[in-house]
């Protein structure tokens, strides 16, 4: 793969997650040919994190950024955010396309700066609040 193509309206999406927080979330596929990222979906700021795991897709590899939300441990607790980048890679997708979201996962950290915590994720069970808020914890 010689570079994926991250057009300039990728990154104004990404800008409505990050700095207008317009979206909870973005969802980025890859093309047929693994060399541009292509939009497939968002969420509004009341988008239940849970329900992501619902959108992503069975055999093909996906890109979740996410103005994550969630409570500390301290006491009293306090609200915080951290701009996660999700790498799906479901067992069952093709291996060209598995080999391509390892490649763009860097390129991808490197166009959308910020990105505080990234995950690679291949099981529907690890995409949860519930594991994300612990990992984030950590």
């Amino acid at each position: 793969m010689a570079g994926l193509t991250i057009s300039d309206e990728n990154i104004d999406l990404f800008k409505k997650v990050k700095i207008e927080r317009y979206y909870s979330y973005i969802l980025f596929g890859l093309s047929p040919d693994s060399s541009t990222l292509e939009f497939r979906g968002s969420g509004d700021r009341n988008y239940n994190f849970d329900s992501i795991a619902s959108e992503l897709p069975k055999t093909d590899v996906a890109f979740v950024i996410w103005d994550f939300e969630y409570e500390t441990e301290e006491k009293p607790p306090r609200k915080t955010s951290k701009l996660i980048l999700i790498a799906w890679c479901p067992i069952l997708a093709p291996m060209r396309r598995q080999f391509a979201l390892i490649s763009a996962v860097n390129q991808l950290k490197l166009s959308f700066t910020g990105i505080q915590k990234d995950f690679k994720l291949t099981e529907y069970e690890e995409v949860s609040f519930a594991v994300m808020r612990k990992e984030l914890l950590k």
